[in-house]
């Protein structure tokens, strides 16, 4: 089968869940025997994923942050005629528009991937969208139609595996002892402004319940180790130390973040997590406690297990008191002999669903898919006109609102 020439647009350059699995997946695909560029939009970030990247073997090709959306169309548009790509795949909804525009009339396609907890239509249905869920996934045919791909977050199982000495040497060097219950939650730490709370997926609120947990009557005297950094850390460190306080021990434990966070995984007795997350946790064998927004937290099991495929590994559902059921969930999983139950289960089901391999073959063939549809040029253009207008139309009507404003304020 003919290789293919891909190009993968990160929306950032943080580190997280998302780009991993782009750069995961770009690797896979390179191996296989595609070709892939890998391009970020260049920011400001506390923790980067160029170390990832370059780990993976890429070098990031940087798209500059203020073009707009014309201009990023004009810079993915010349990297894709550089290494003469069939695809371009865009690893945010908010950069359909610039792909769809980057490119034009040409023979190659656009790709839009969405693993966010709701579906944004940014493009017409012309453009594959690629989401995560079942849930959404369902929603997207309903509304953007046939061109609409489920693809769930793989986990690359050679990396992310048990391992009992990893996690040995880690609780030594944070000072866990091997009889402590240790409960280790890996995510990005940032406050999000509540525009970026509208279109995102907000941590801040479950790792700031998991802390408060600690605190409450009945808790177990556990070790609470917080992997990660970001924009929200100053507000994680002043509860931290308020906690510890509180209890006289060092209940939590901030550990940064790491390069590599396999061993913290491995040194769980509990993973706490949400998004990507939780499929390492999962991996690494470990019962997994899903945390969310809104104190929702929920053992993945069995018995949950269709929620989450639906919804994917992140809540919203607001308990009538948060701590109390995050609690309830930590007192089911008290006895070694569930957790090793619920850790043999969850392995079983990355091993089954979230396969790194697996995955780049299911997005391999969402490509050829695409290309093969051959949309006229007249449609293409038509797609490029209507998403073009929508911009000025947009554009023009924030500049409007401030001239609004100040009329209503002289008038």
């Amino acid at each position: 089968m003919t290789a293919l020439r891909i190009g993968f647009v990160l929306e950032g350059l943080a580190l997280g869940g998302c780009p991993i699995n782009a750069l995961d997946l770009a690797r896979e695909l390179r191996a296989q025997g595609h070709h892939v560029v890998v391009m970020a939009i260049d920011e400001q970030v506390r923790v980067s994923v160029v170390p990832y990247a370059e780990q993976s073997g890429f070098e990031l090709v940087r798209i500059p942050a203020g073009a707009g959306l014309v201009g990023r169309a004009r810079h993915l548009r010349r990297i894709a005629r550089e290494h003469d790509l069939d695809v371009l795949h865009v690893f945010a909804s908010w950069l359909g528009r610039s792909a769809v525009l980057a490119c034009g009339l040409s023979s190659r396609v656009p790709v839009v991937l969405n693993w966010l907890m709701d579906n944004e239509f940014t493009t017409t249905a012309r453009t594959s969208l690629v989401v995560g869920t079942g849930g959404l996934h369902r929603e997207a045919v309903a509304v953007h139609g046939s061109r609409s791909y489920l693809l769930e977050p793989p986990v690359d199982l050679a990396r992310d595996r048990p391992d009992d000495e990893a996690g040995r040497r880690f609780r030594i060097e944070h000072g866990l002892g091997a009889d402590e219950l240790v409960l280790v939650l890996v995510s990005r730490i940032d406050a999000l402004s509540p525009e970026q709370a509208a279109h995102g997926v907000p941590k801040l609120p479950g790792i700031l319940l998991a802390m408060d947990a600690l605190l409450a009557p009945g808790a177990p005297a556990a070790r609470l180790v917080l992997v990660g950094d970001g924009s929200g850390m100053e507000q994680v460190a002043e509860r931290a130390a308020e906690v510890n306080r509180l209890l006289g021990r060092e209940a939590v434990v901030l550990t940064g973040a790491l390069a590599d966070p396999h061993p913290a995984y491995a040194a769980a007795d509990v993973g706490l997590a949400m998004g990507g997350s939780a499929l390492r946790v999962m991996a690494h064998g470990r019962p997994l406690l899903v945390l969310g927004d809104r104190g929702f937290s929920r053992i993945f099991s069995p018995e949950t297990v269709e929620q989450f495929l639906a919804d994917g590994y992140y809540g919203t559902v607001a308990p009538a008191d948060p701590v109390a059921n995050l609690l309830a969930q930590l007192d089911l999983l008290r006895g070694e002999g569930e957790r090793r139950r619920l850790g043999a289960w969850g392995r079983d089901h990355v091993r089954a669903r979230h396969g790194l391999e697996a995955g780049a073959d299911h997005l391999a063939a969402i490509y050829r898919e695409s290309l093969a549809h051959e949309d006229a040029w007249w449609q293409r253009l038509a797609d490029l006109g209507y998403l073009t207008g929508r911009d000025v139309l947009g554009r023009l009507s924030r500049r409007a609102g401030p001239l609004r404003a100040l009329r209503g304020a002289t008038s």
